[in-house]
């Protein structure tokens, strides 16, 4: 016999398969922790994708610009001898491009990156590097900022995305078996000129993305802004606390082009993934942000992700600090120091001292994290380059 269910019985079914005031609440808890945890997850998402975008099209920049810095005919004088002989060269030395600083010897003189060869004023006010310094002779070198922005102002965008940046230093010299040459003997022209400038020189550049706080006035664009005559906004800045803006430089408010920066650095030979950082005490007061602070250079150093390049054309990634104060820092650097550089003996280094190019002494870096570093030379066959000792002349080959 079928059992047929009262009209109370019924209700009081619906009501047991009914979901009470507590479980929806519950639900609704656990629901809103999830979406909590979703949107925690977006920005770090966001961040990543930006990051590794930065660094596909930082290689692309920093490729434009080692193109166009090869492509600078008054930069490219180094007096290389070609395959199968050199030509005879008079006493009449081009009064331009990297060759006549290689004929300075206080230029570079401990293969490290020198800053000196660029005019501070002209850098830190306008953006344009203007190397003129430090090498008799020479005629002046201007790489305007116009030129240092990607895409460039010929674009049909209103603004950039990226700026870059160089330094330089000399690579020791090499004879004509390609072992490096010690400059134990006065440099005497024409007799040794090719052997002692054969080496040529090694570049780094530094693409970092433009400020992103920059504010454009309406009718204007970024790169009008970047590129007027008087108090111009520069992509990237630093403060009056010598610290970066994050909104650019606006001259006019004492602030100043973010110049590459260099620190004394040093190598304790068994911990191959630390480096110690201090005060440069070879870099000079007339130099691109030779006004920062040490302090403040260590905070920018330190920077996690920031990449660090060495006076052997090393590039290292900050990991971790270890210990950091106002007179220096220990900072845990990938990828690992390779084997064949020797521990920092913290004694000076002469022009003929094959620590110079064995040692790790410097390092020199951008205030932002850069989004790609580069390293290229100019004037040598790479792998022709190797010291008596085999370490390598400054580093392996590229």
């Amino acid at each position: 016999m079928a059992r047929t269910l009262t009209l109370r019985q019924r209700r009081y079914a619906r009501a047991v398969a009914a979901f009470t005031l507590i479980e929806v609440l519950m639900s609704i808890f656990v629901l809103a922790l999830g979406l909590l945890g979703l949107g925690a997850l977006i920005p770090g998402i966001i961040r990543e994708q930006r990051v590794a975008s930065d660094r596909t099209l930082g290689i692309i920049v920093a490729n434009d610009a080692e193109a166009y810095l090869r492509t600078r005919a008054d930069l490219q004088r180094l007096f290389v001898q070609p395959a199968g002989g050199g030509p005879t060269f008079g006493t009449a030395i081009p009064t331009y491009g990297l060759g006549t600083w290689l004929l300075s010897d206080e230029w570079s003189e401990t293969y490290g990156w020198d800053l000196r060869s660029i005019d501070k004023d002209e850098l830190e006010g306008v953006g344009d590097v203007l190397l003129d310094q430090d090498a008799s002779g020479i005629d002046p070198v201007r790489i305007p900022l116009a030129d240092r922005l990607y895409p460039s102002p010929a674009s049909n965008l209103d603004a950039p995305q990226f700026v870059w940046d160089f330094v330089v230093r000399r690579l020791p010299p090499i004879d004509s078996d390609g072992y490096a040459l010690l400059a134990d003997i006065p440099y005497t022209l024409p007799a040794n000129l090719l052997d002692q400038l054969r080496a040529g020189v090694e570049i780094a550049v530094f693409v970092r993305r433009v400020d992103t706080g920059i504010r454009v006035p309406a009718g204007d664009t970024a790169y009008s802004i970047m590129l007027q005559p008087s108090n111009p906004v520069l992509p990237v800045g630093l403060g009056e606390d010598d610290l970066p803006t994050g909104a650019g430089a606006r001259t006019g408010d004492r602030q100043i082009y973010a110049a590459p920066l260099t620190l004394r650095a040093s190598y304790d030979g068994e911990r191959t993934s630390v480096l110690t950082l201090s005060q440069d005490g070879t870099a000079a007061s007339d130099i691109p942000g030779s006004d920062v602070g040490l302090p403040e250079q260590l905070l920018l150093a330190t920077q996690i992700g920031q990449q660090l390049v060495d006076n052997l054309g090393n590039i290292y990634t900050v990991e971790e600090v270890l210990e950091l104060d106002d007179s220096g820092a220990e900072v845990r650097i990938r990828p690992s120091i390779e084997r064949w550089i020797s521990q920092t003996d913290g004694q000076p280094t002469g022009f003929d001292d094959e620590r110079g190019w064995t040692q790790i002494n410097q390092v020199v870096f951008v205030p932002q994290p850069p989004a790609s570093t580069f390293v290229f030379r100019i004037g040598v066959e790479p792998e022709a380059v190797r010291s008596p000792s085999g370490s390598g002349a400054g580093r392996l080959p590229l």
